[in-house]
C-alpha cells in the first residue's frame, strides 16, 4: 500500500518549490527528483557531493555511485531510488515510471493521483479495492 503522506508531502513540495525540482537529477546543487525528495523526507540522506562518480556497495549488494546512494536513519546504504520506493510502499514498475526524468510536475501529480486513487501509476480504470475484492475471490 502506498505511503500516503509520504506521496502527498513530496508532490506539494515540488508543486510549491519548483526551483527545487529537477527530474533530470537524483539531486543537482539543492535541487532533486521526486525520488531525491521522497527518499529526503523519508530521512536519506545522501552520503557524498553530487559529483563524485566513484562507487561504493551499498546495504543491498548493490555497486552504486556514492553520489546516488543514500545512508537511511537506521544506517543502510541504498540508492536514492531504492530507500524512496521502498518508503513511498510502491513496486519497480511504479517507481520507474514516476521517477522517469521526463516527467514534468503535471505529470507527476496526475501519476500521485493514479497511485492513491487506482494503486498504479498508470491510472488503471479498475479502483484498488475493486481488484482486491478481486483477487481474494
Amino acid at each position: 500500500m502506498a505511503n500516503v503522506d509520504l506521496l502527498y508531502r513530496t508532490i506539494a513540495h515540488i508543486e510549491t518549490h519548483p526551483y527545487d525540482h529537477d527530474q533530470q537529477w537524483w539531486r543537482c546543487g539543492t535541487a532533486r527528483c521526486f525520488a531525491g525528495w521522497a527518499s529526503f523526507f523519508a530521512g536519506g540522506r545522501f552520503v557524498s557531493s553530487e559529483d563524485d562518480k566513484n562507487h561504493i556497495v551499498a546495504s543491498n549488494g548493490v555497486r552504486n555511485f556514492r553520489a546516488s546512494t543514500v545512508r537511511t536513519p537506521d544506517g543502510q546504504l541504498l540508492h536514492v531510488a531504492d530507500h524512496a520506493a521502498m518508503m513511498l510502499g510502491i513496486d519497480d514498475r511504479d517507481a520507474d515510471a514516476l521517477f522517469s526524468p521526463d516527467n514534468t510536475v503535471t505529470v507527476l501529480r496526475r501519476m500521485v493521483n493514479n497511485l492513491l486513487e487506482y494503486g498504479s501509476t498508470d491510472g488503471d480504470p479498475t479502483p484498488v479495492e475493486q481488484w482486491r475484492a478481486v483477487a481474494h475471490q
